[in-house]
């Protein structure tokens, strides 16, 4: 017991300024003496002298245009989809270029040939023999420098797309 009260003595000068805090907090957070009753505008205030005074419906009329309120336009709220990016609804989907697919590389481990693509949006992906692609096409077959899609009785091939040489080399 004795060991410890030298050691409180070490920590006097922040235990006082800790309890200081706490003190000082307690009375800043008291209810301030504000007044919270709503003013009137100078505006409502002209309108009310008006109508008392004048029995004429003319000039409230005046002193009613001269308040103006904010339109609300409902109509281009309605129209966005507040729950995308772009504010498109889902049902409308844009129809897919021609070719929609980019043959990037083939990558052969073994048996395993898998064709890395790219589609209309830019998005990578692997492709594998009989794997269906988002616009119903199917991957038949995968070549050394080829892949062959099938949708129906439609067919296309990819290529892979090699360099161009300009015209000085």
């Amino acid at each position: 017991m004795k060991a410890q009260i030298p050691r409180l003595k070490d920590f006097i000068l922040d235990i006082v300024v800790l309890i200081l805090a706490c003190y000082l907090g307690f009375m800043l957070s008291k209810e301030p003496n504000m007044d919270l009753t709503p003013k009137k505008s100078f505006a409502s205030l002209n309108a009310t002298q008006v109508s008392q005074n004048s029995t004429s419906n003319a000039t409230n009329d005046a002193m009613a245009s001269l308040i103006k309120r904010p339109k609300v336009e409902y109509k281009d709220i309605m129209e966005r989809n507040l729950f995308t990016v772009d504010g498109k609804y889902g049902g409308k989907f844009d129809r897919p270029p021609e070719n929609a697919y980019t043959l990037l590389a083939i990558m052969m481990a073994g048996k395993e040939k898998k064709a890395l693509m790219r589609d209309f949006l830019g998005q990578q992906f692997f492709a594998k023999e009989k794997d269906i692609l988002i616009d119903g096409f199917r991957v038949v077959k995968i070549t050394d420098n080829s892949v062959i899609l099938k949708r129906g009785k439609q067919t296309k091939e990819l290529f892979i797309l090699t360099p161009k040489k300009g015209p000085n080399k």
